[in-house]
């Protein structure tokens, strides 16, 4: 049996990642939704990984990586290359299965505790070599 909760328990910090995680991929995605975009996934799995959020215009698909943390600054800065790498393979695996005359792109968006959110378009600009 699970000990019981106290005040000297700390909070459980992973489950509190996760939901704020997601709070912050459904205010990019409703962003999006104001510039006329439609969602077309969320957290979608491909072998090569998971992409936070799909979003689509006529012509264009967005994939998009959603971070947050206690600053815009840090959130910006917590894409590591090893995630970046996992990006762009799985926007690859998807981009293959779409009509060759859609543009793609990756869009990083970084949301702080404040409140205050960045896009960064074309976040890896390399990442279709």
């Amino acid at each position: 049996m699970a000990p019981k909760p106290t005040s000297q328990t700390p909070p459980n910090r992973k489950l509190k990642a996760e939901q704020w995680g997601r709070a912050a991929e459904e205010e990019a995605a409703r962003l999006y939704e104001a510039q006329g975009a439609e969602i077309t996934g969320r957290r979608v799995r491909t072998p090569a990984g998971e992409l936070d959020l799909i979003a689509e215009f006529p012509g264009l698909i967005i994939f998009i990586e959603v971070k947050a943390r206690r600053t815009v600054e840090q959130a910006l800065y917590a894409l590591t290359p090893t995630q970046r790498a996992r990006i762009a393979a799985a926007a690859d695996s998807i981009a293959a299965e779409r009509a060759p005359q859609t543009d793609f792109r990756i869009d990083l968006v970084a949301l702080g505790a404040d409140g205050r959110l960045t896009i960064v378009e074309n976040a890896l600009i390399d990442g279709f070599d």
